[in-house]
């Protein structure tokens, strides 16, 4: 064999598929959808067609934007941010107003985490995935944890009906099974202690 054919068979063994999944998993998050593609297209070409406007009517427009947004659902701050400086080229006053939400306590990366958190673990999900999805909205590691913990999921419950729901309630006898429904329950995010109580020893 030749050194470079060696040097790819060694590259190949470092990855496992787990690590594979969740790499297909982060480069799927970060692409934006269609949908999402097309509401920015309409932002921007709504943004160039619109008069220009003195920097006060500016700020009440941007403010009216991001209560519009906050009136349908919790954002993070840096997801927030993303939507507004799709629609306006102003990211100081945009920054301002992020502020302003903030101490007026309309805006809460707190709540933000904590809302998510019921919600996707509730799509059955687990701590790990839910951790790297708020880190993808902007939401500091330490807050994340901080609301997974105050949600007091019990998360052998979850990971059981993640199970159940995809393969049903029989423990599977044959190895290559077993490793495909772990594979499944890792890229859903669960840890390896919570998956090993489905399947004793």
């Amino acid at each position: 064999m030749s050194d470079h054919n060696s040097s790819m068979l060694q590259v190949e063994k470092r990855h496992s598929p787990v690590d594979a999944s969740l790499q297909d998993l982060t480069m799927a998050q970060e692409r934006p959808s269609l949908e999402t593609q097309k509401e920015d297209v309409r932002s921007v070409v709504a943004a160039s067609e619109a008069p220009q406007q003195t920097p006060q009517e500016l700020v009440k427009s941007v403010r009216r934007s991001a209560m519009d947004l906050l009136a349908r659902r919790e954002y993070s701050t840096v997801e927030l941010q993303r939507k507004l400086l799709v629609k306006f080229s102003a990211y100081e006053i945009i920054d301002q107003e992020l502020t302003r939400l903030t101490c007026q306590g309309l805006l809460s990366d707190e709540r933000f985490a904590e809302a998510y958190s019921r919600y996707r673990s509730g799509a059955g999900f687990g701590p790990s995935r839910i951790l790297l999805e708020l880190r993808q909205k902007g939401v500091k590691d330490e807050l994340s944890k901080q609301a997974i913990k105050k949600g007091g999921f019990d998360w052998y419950r979850l990971v059981k009906f993640a199970k159940e729901k995809k393969f049903g309630s029989e423990v599977p006898t044959e190895s290559k099974e077993k490793a495909r429904q772990v594979r499944f329950l890792q890229y859903r995010g669960f840890t390896t202690d919570q998956i090993a109580e489905l399947y004793p020893s």
